[in-house]
Parts: C-alpha cells; structure tokens; sequence
C-alpha cells in the first residue's frame, strides 16, 4: 500500500467521542484537516489529542484516520529510532523486538539496498521505518499488512509487529513499500496510482503464479488503465481492489521480461526530467506525464502498452 492507502485504529474512546461536533450538519472535515497537518509533520501527539476531541466525524467518516494516526502514535511514545545508514532509520519498541532486533536491521537493510541496485536509486530521500506497536496490531486496521506515506521530514513505512516473526514476508513487505518511496523520488510524486504499485508488485517480486495463469484462461477481466487506476483508488479492500493490484504488478512484470528492470528507473525518472515549459506544453497538447514518460521510453502508447502486455500474459 501507498500514502494513499489510509489506516486505522480506536480503543478506550468514551462513546460520545464518537459523535461529530457538528452533529449533523458534516462540517467535521474542517477541524480534521488541523488533525491531518499534524499528523503528515509528524506531530503525532498533537494529532492523536485533536483527533480525540474532534472523534471520528460525522457517519464515522474519519475513523480510518483516527486508527490510524492513534496506532502512529501509541508506537512513537513507547519507541527508539536506530540509524541504519544514510538517509533511513528505524522505529521499533525494542523491549517488543529483542529477540528479532539485529535480524530486523539486517533484513531492513538488504531490502533496502537490493531495491537501490536494481533501479540504481541513490537512497536520496530520508526514510523512516516504523515497526508498529504489538498493541495496535488488530484486524481492524486499515493498512495492516504495512504502507508507505510521504510526509514532510521524511517517507513514513509502516509494517505490523507480526511480521518481525516471519522474515520472507518482511522482506518482501519492505521491497514493496520501499518501492513507493522510489517511484515517488523518481517521479517526483507524479507516477499514476497503477504505476507505482506496478513497480511495487515486481519489487517486491511479482505475483502468484495461480493468479498469472487466471489473468492467462481469461477467468479475470482485463483493465484500460482508467479502470486499473480507479479500482486502486478505492480505500475498501475487495476482491475487486486485490486483482487490480495483480494486473498492475503483471503489467510492471510484461515491461521487466520486454525492456529489462533498469527501463522501470529510467521511466520514472522521464516525469521530472523535462523542463516547467515542457510540462506546460504537455498541459496545453493533452498529454499526460505517464504518457510522455512512457512513450519516451518505451515508445508506447498507455493503450498499446495495456494491449501488449495482455498479449503477453495471455500467451
């Protein structure tokens, strides 16, 4: 998951914390929005206390969030930060983690640095890993099998404490969510949603073999990438949601196999290397970022590309 793949957590809340100061009148998104820029700064306690008083909105709009920003801040008082090396630290309550500390940054950093290999990512944006509190790891919360979001002193990654016990499922968590923290740096922010987790799915590499051959029999619909871009766009987990994330990582995976892993890096980095007068004529032609970036590489149309790696799922 990405920074838009928002999360959540509530326990001890009084009942009437629950209710909106608005009532009904739905004004609570004012009050929230204090909350949020607390909580992309950073500021966790004061977020988690704005978040307290205001509850979780009107129809319980906010809960996700007030999961979210309370399972951030339960974590950061009872937690160190360890540096790894240059730009990316840990966060870990260490009296939870004894037992697994030293292979966790091991494993953190090798996931870390294969990801830089592969896509010859110099590590330039600092990063945060955040081992989240044991407490807060509850089936209700939302982005609990980990996520990524850019906040302002750095790239937040969340990952829940039961994955210290299984060490191939957290080092392809960290794979995938590293790749966010790439694809964002790369892109500058301006990679479409499918993009980014396409990139993500082959980080942390690929997807089941059961599902490839379901996309192959045709037992799955394939996708324009408008409809692949709003099925992630969708904060509800559903079936719906997981096999776009299988198609994104199946399209990352058809340009690897055509273009080799490298082409994914240099694609990227096509959002941001053009000029404000490029962009603005981009802007003026209709031409997207992706497009431009796609076509500069590949030298394919999104429609063509969409097409060919069909083909060559289904072939």
């Amino acid at each position: 998951m990405d920074a838009s793949d928002t999360l959540s957590f509530v326990r001890n809340v009084p009942p009437n914390r629950f209710s909106t100061r608005w009532g009904a009148v739905g004004l609570d998104h004012i009050d929230w929005r204090v909350a949020l820029q607390h909580y992309e700064a950073e500021r966790l306690e004061e977020a988690y206390d704005t978040a307290v008083e205001i509850g979780v909105g009107h129809g319980a709009r906010y809960v996700t969030w007030f999961r979210t920003i309370e399972a951030e801040f339960r974590t950061s008082e009872q937690a160190s930060v360890l540096p790894l090396r240059e730009n990316l630290e840990l966060e870990v309550v260490e009296a939870e983690a004894l037992d697994f500390l030293a292979d966790l940054q091991t494993t953190a950093l090798s996931a870390v640095e294969d990801l830089g290999r592969r896509f010859a990512y110099g590590h330039e944006s600092p990063t945060r890993i955040s081992v989240l509190a044991a407490e807060t790891d509850a089936p209700w919360l939302f982005g609990r099998y980990g996520y990524c979001t850019l906040k302002e002193p750095y790239y937040k990654i969340c990952v829940p404490y039961r994955l210290l016990s299984n060490e191939n499922a957290l080092y392809d968590t960290l794979r995938h969510e590293y790749a966010h923290v790439i694809v964002g740096t790369l892109s500058e922010g301006r990679a479409p949603r499918w993009l980014d987790e396409a990139m993500a799915m082959v980080a942390e590499g690929g997807i089941p073999s059961s599902e490839r051959r379901r996309f192959a029999r045709g037992e799955e619909e394939w996708l324009t990438h408008e409809e692949l871009e709003a099925d992630l766009r969708d904060l509800e987990d559903s079936r719906e949601k997981y096999l776009a994330y299988m198609q994104a990582g199946l399209v990352g995976e058809y340009l690897v196999a055509a273009f080799g892993e490298p082409s994914l890096g240099d694609m990227l980095r096509g959002f941001s290397d053009h000029s404000y007068w490029k962009e603005l004529w981009l802007r003026i032609r209709g031409t997207s970022s992706e497009e431009e970036a796609i076509d500069q590489v590949y030298n394919l149309t999104l429609e063509e590309l969409f097409a060919r790696a069909e083909s060559w799922v289904k072939g």
